[in-house]
């Protein structure tokens, strides 16, 4: 367990597992997790020979709570930091849901420095509609949303994590999802009021990583269309369309990793 100031004297948390020779990759949760959320993908990548690093965002898990700035772009900027900071160079970036647009934000500023990038149903490069991109959901819809989980957090949080699968989970993994959601501050939907406005098109032109996106074909938060959009314009882009929610690595375990492994294996 290890800490890092990114904003003055206000410090994220992170793991670094040492794995082995092969690329380290930095595994970065969505928006209100953390990174237990990966408990799922990280054994089988150290098995696999790779340092891996789980690093809890801005007011999320074991992270300071008290950040001023909860931007999508200020959380890329604090990946890069990580990389830096532990000299991960070059570094395979995994982004779920907004930490997509996480690691797109990170892999545009790292260049080179990203040996490859994943995107499993990534909420990038936007996530709500404009006049010029119909593949996300209606931009209005984010403020309600907010304003549900600041009415009832508990509940809120408790329904989300029950509905984010396509097949019917275990009630202990609910239960563990909605456990992980809890340990967020308060100021963590200011990152979700930021997705519903940040457009990364740009900083996709300069990603040089080679792609896999992972699309679930009845996502429920990540409409599919965006996976398909991924997979046409981000560099040497793969999609693997599996048949699940929002929650590929726990609903197709077994396809996900796979399909992950194969891909560390061809860089």
């Amino acid at each position: 367990m290890a800490r890092l100031a990114v904003e003055g004297t206000r410090e994220i948390h992170f793991d670094h597992h040492k794995g082995g020779d092969r690329a380290p990759v930095v595994l970065v949760h969505g928006w209100g997790m953390n990174g237990r959320v990966w408990d799922y993908v990280l054994p089988y990548l150290l098995r696999a020979g790779h340092d891996v690093v789980v690093a809890d965002q801005r007011a999320c898990g074991r992270s300071d709570r008290d950040f001023d700035d909860m931007g999508i772009e200020t959380l890329g900027a604090d990946v890069v930091a990580l990389v830096d900071h532990l000299d991960l160079e070059p570094v395979v970036l995994n982004g779920w849901s907004a930490g997509g647009a996480v690691v797109t934000s990170a892999a545009a500023s790292l260049g080179r420095r990203c040996a490859g990038l994943v995107l499993t149903c990534g909420a990038a490069p936007r996530f709500t509609n404009a006049e010029d991109w119909t593949h996300g959901i209606p931009a209005d819809g984010i403020p309600d949303m907010i304003a549900a989980l600041d009415d009832d957090p508990v509940t809120f949080l408790r329904a989300m994590s029950a509905g984010q699968a396509h097949v019917a989970l275990d009630p202990a993994i609910i239960d563990w999802m909605w456990w992980i959601f809890n340990e967020a501050g308060a100021r963590a939907h200011e990152t979700l009021l930021d997705l519903a406005h940040v457009d990364l098109r740009e900083a996709v032109a300069k990603i040089t990583a080679p792609t896999l996106v992972f699309g679930g074909k009845h996502d429920p938060t990540v409409p599919f269309t965006i996976a398909e959009h991924q997979a046409e314009t981000y560099p040497q882009a793969k999609l693997v369309a599996l048949d699940t929610g929002h929650v590929p690595f726990i609903e197709a375990k077994a396809e996900y990793r796979e399909a992950l492994l194969d891909y560390l294996d061809q860089l």
